[in-house]
């Protein structure tokens, strides 16, 4: 029953993975219209009942039938975690599809604007990493935040959705149901993050005050006065860089591509495959952030950038291009289902850890070829910037669970 119905699925998540490619690399309305059609193409397969009856089955009896195997156990899990959600009327389905789509061809499209002049995410970055202007840091924050009016009703009504569709299969809310389908245990989530606040809220708070102190300084006001734009990143997910942005000037004449696949080819990993699929470079109609996709479980692996030479961006590729080789090693003798990560924090750690190289003393010495001495000057404020970096992950994961919740 399994096979049979990873069979049926398999071309439909394929079709959905070029759909949503296409649509994030060269976003138009007949983009749109092939990725919501295979998406709904998809969860059609996923919201028959009949499927999900069969599949709770197979899973109840395989519990019982110590002569299932364990590969075919978690077939079955995965395959029930992806068909509960989709148990609603095919009109919601629909409804939630289309929503879905819409918002992300607004945010693919949408750029905002400085004083009249239209400007990508990189241009805000800019001006908030290095402009010493407050007027020109407010106009910049201003304009990463013009998306949201553009698309407030329309997230506000999906919540509205994906929360009814949850409650009509039992759970409390959408959070509820994804969490459940997503193999985490929301008491123990939840827990882990109590205990996060409270071993991070005293050091954050005391970090966080010197760096208000430095800020005020540099821009000639009171901690008391400092805003959002005063920081370097709109969403305050990333600690300023501090002295540590001299190597600035190091990453804006290297070859990013380059460094990646000297990075790889290091430790031995063959990123080629997946960099030859990719798109990199920033342009109109195309999303403005960064990610890896899978496009079949069989090899195509491709990564969404808009890179520009700068230690912020080679940190994307280094991440990235971690869930890149993930994928692309994954066994492919395993089932199709199964190829991939075991969870999405597996993953993440294993692309986190690559992307903190461009802080580590020894590669920025060794793979980007930055003079020793300039290393050794700014080591002192890369181990900081580590440190805040962890400090202000763990709180911003705080912020957006609770944000999360609330919706």
């Amino acid at each position: 029953m399994a096979d049979e119905l990873e069979s049926r699925l398999r071309p439909l998540e394929v079709e959905l993975a070029e759909a949503w490619w296409e649509a994030s690399t060269k976003s138009s309305p007949e983009a749109d219209r092939r990725r919501t059609d295979a998406e709904l193409a998809r969860r059609g397969l996923l919201g028959d009942p009949n499927a999900f009856e069969a599949v709770r089955d197979a899973r109840a009896a395989a519990a019982r039938d110590t002569t299932v195997g364990p590969l075919d156990r978690r077939r079955l899990d995965l395959l029930h975690d992806a068909l509960l959600p989709q148990q609603v009327p095919a009109d919601l389905r629909r409804a939630i599809v289309e929503l879905e789509t819409s918002v992300d061809s607004t945010f693919n499209n949408f750029r905002g604007e400085i004083h009249g002049v239209r400007v990508d995410d990189n241009a805000v970055a800019e001006v908030l990493r290095t402009g010493d202007d407050p007027a020109e840091r407010e106009a910049a924050w201003q304009a990463s935040k013009q998306i949201g009016p553009e698309v407030a009703d329309r997230i506000r009504e999906l919540a509205r959705l994906r929360n009814a569709a949850a409650r009509s299969l039992g759970y409390r809310d959408h959070f509820a149901l994804a969490l459940a389908t997503g193999e985490l245990d929301e008491d123990r989530l939840l827990a882990t993050l109590d205990d996060v606040d409270r071993v991070t809220a005293e050091p954050f708070a005391a970090w966080k005050a010197a760096l208000d102190a430095t800020r005020a300084e540099r821009f000639g006001c009171q901690p008391t006065d400092l805003r959002p734009w005063h920081y370097d990143d709109p969403f305050f997910q990333t600690p300023p860089t501090g002295e540590a942005s001299a190597l600035d000037e190091h990453f804006a004449r290297a070859d990013l591509e380059a460094l990646t696949l000297r990075t790889y080819d290091g430790i031995g990993l063959d990123v080629r495959p997946v960099l030859a699929g990719s798109d990199l470079y920033a342009r109109d109609g195309k999303s403005q952030h960064a990610f890896c996709i899978d496009i079949d479980r069989d090899g195509d692996v491709r990564v969404l950038c808009n890179v520009e030479p700068s230690e912020r961006w080679m940190e994307t590729m280094l991440h990235e291009f971690g869930h890149g080789i993930y994928d692309r090693e994954a066994d492919r003798t395993l089932p199709w289902l199964l190829r991939g990560a075991a969870h999405a924090l597996t993953t993440e750690g294993i692309a986190m850890l690559f992307g903190r190289l461009t802080r580590d003393p020894a590669w920025l010495a060794t793979v980007a070829g930055i003079p020793s001495g300039t290393v050794d000057e700014v080591a002192p404020a890369l181990a900081d910037t580590r440190r805040a970096g962890l400090l202000v992950f763990a709180r911003w994961v705080l912020v957006m669970t609770t944000f999360e919740r609330a919706l």
